[in-house]
């Protein structure tokens, strides 16, 4: 099980669960949760040089702020998207990243949410031709 969050620096510290490393299949929608505040998640996925991907995360529940990072195999942050404020309703929070991987990789997808936010989501990966 993973840690309780903490507070560092007037931030949420991640909190890692056992619903971590889920394997991203192209087109096929994923459903996640990021509860406690604090909490990520991520998902897998085995990705080629010069493939283009774009991520969707809509928010489905709570007053999620959601921050979808690429991440190589090193963890090293190759491309990041952030929602920063909520649409007015009716409208449905959604963010989405684009990116062109680097190399022939497995990479990771991080979900987090900004300002101590939480709530329930769906993740899309899709391929770009």
């Amino acid at each position: 099980m993973a840690p309780a969050s903490t507070d560092v620096l007037g931030q949420t510290a991640p909190v890692f669960r056992d619903d971590d490393d889920r394997v991203l299949v192209p087109g096929e929608p994923l459903d996640g949760t990021i509860r406690p505040v604090g909490d990520v998640d991520t998902y897998l996925f085995d990705g080629a040089k010069d493939q283009t991907i774009r991520v969707t995360l809509t928010v489905t529940d709570g007053n999620l702020l959601p921050v979808i990072e690429l991440r190589d195999a090193e963890d090293e942050v190759v491309a990041e998207a952030r929602l920063r404020q909520h649409p007015e309703p009716p409208k449905v929070p959604h963010l989405a990243l684009e990116a062109t991987l680097p190399a022939d990789d497995t990479f990771k997808i991080v979900v987090w949410g900004l300002d101590r936010t939480s709530g329930a989501y769906t993740l899309l990966m899709e391929n770009v031709e």
